[in-house]
């Protein structure tokens, strides 16, 4: 497992924040520091979404910015274990990130389900560094990462992806 920061109250950082982010983000990393006794040292912004603003916040703060490169959509089929699993084993690749939420049984179960039938297949399951660090990535602040297959790029700014 690797603790991320997910924010303190779910704010949209590029358009909520003045600050990019920085106040949410550096007291929530303390929050959790307090109970894990170590800081997050990766994060994934609301929805996805950054700016350059975002991305100035998080290099100052020392954070890689990870989003995903396979979306379940459970916020939008949230009770649909089997359709959960399919979206995750449809769109398995190697070195993809999937985004789910565990915020209920049903979510739970589908990715549980896809893990079996995923390893059965030969496929593991990695953090976000070990992976990037399996890909020959080294993870810097302020950078933005989708996933570490052949077909994923870095972004530096410019963007705002939401």
């Amino acid at each position: 497992h690797e603790v991320g920061n997910h924010t303190m109250d779910h704010v949209r950082l590029d358009t909520k924040t003045n600050d990019g982010g920085y106040a949410q983000i550096s007291a929530t990393n303390d929050l959790i520091a307090s109970y894990t006794g170590q800081k997050p040292t990766l994060m994934r912004p609301t929805g996805g979404a950054y700016n350059d603003a975002v991305i100035s916040s998080m290099q100052q703060l020392g954070l890689p910015i990870i989003l995903w490169n396979i979306d379940t959509l459970d916020w939008k089929d949230h009770d649909n274990a089997a359709l959960i699993k399919q979206r995750i084993v449809e769109n398995a690749q190697d070195g993809a990130i999937v985004l789910e939420h565990d915020l209920n049984e049903a979510k739970v179960e589908g990715v549980l389900a896809a893990i079996d039938e995923l390893q059965a297949q030969g496929y593991a399951f990695v953090t976000v560094s070990e992976l990037a660090q399996l890909k020959g990535v080294t993870l810097e602040p302020g950078k933005v990462y989708s996933g570490f297959t052949e077909n994923d790029t870095v972004v530096e700014s410019g963007a705002n992806y939401s």
